[in-house]
């Protein structure tokens, strides 16, 4: 019981960068620029990303649909054009006594087409796992969807961002004592100095980092 305590607790700190507490409705507009870092500013084949022209500005329903639409292009094109990398970490137990052991990260760099690529990553540790996917049109992202989980913990998370790659939807599901995941998503409060996919992301990019090499 205290060894699945302590891992949902780290799993939480980890990945809970972009937000703050639940709410009923996420904040309806942002529209601030931002850096982006080597994943997101160049395209998977290594060029710089040439900007789009200004895309007409939309409400937050309005860009949530637009991006469920690409997302079920998407899921039509399938994965292709991908190139995949592994590499080992070794993470031991939550014992100081426990030995090291090694744990296979794989990450899949993809070019569906010239609109839309799709960076996944699959990476795992004592007693958790967990699957990100990244969602790029034109070279910005504009959807992360996350699962995994520890021991009997489960969870999926979804974030939307704006054509400024900012947060303005994040949604969680989770699920406790091995059950499955249902119901409704949770909206989660978004902490305004967290918006940027640079921050709210970082652990995310950095474990992709890690098995690419880019850093």
């Amino acid at each position: 019981m205290n060894n699945n305590f302590l891992t949902m607790t780290l799993l939480l700190l980890l990945f809970s960068g972009c937000t703050g507490d639940s709410v009923e409705n996420a904040e309806k507009k942002n529209t601030r620029k931002v850096s982006t870092t080597d994943i997101n500013n160049k395209n998977l084949d290594g060029k710089t990303r040439i900007e789009d022209s200004e895309e007409p500005e939309l409400t937050v329903e309005e860009r949530v649909e637009q991006i469920r639409t690409w997302y079920g292009e998407i899921q039509k094109i399938g994965m292709q054009n991908c190139k995949t990398k592994s590499k080992t970490r070794y993470e031991r137990g939550l014992s100081e006594e426990s030995d090291h052991s090694p744990y296979k990260q794989i990450v899949k760099t993809c070019n569906l087409n010239e609109d839309f690529e799709l960076i996944r990553g699959n990476f795992l540790g004592y007693e958790w796992g967990q699957e990100v996917s990244i969602y790029k049109r034109k070279g910005k992202i504009f959807f992360i969807f996350v699962t995994g989980g520890a021991e009997t913990w489960s969870y999926e998370y979804r974030y939307y961002f704006d054509s400024d790659e900012n947060l303005i939807r994040h949604l969680v599901k989770e699920a406790d004592y091995g059950n499955e995941i249902s119901g409704p998503n949770k909206e989660i409060k978004i902490d305004p100095k967290k918006k940027n996919v640079n921050v709210c992301a970082k652990e995310y990019f950095n474990e992709i980092d890690f098995v690419l090499g880019t850093k």
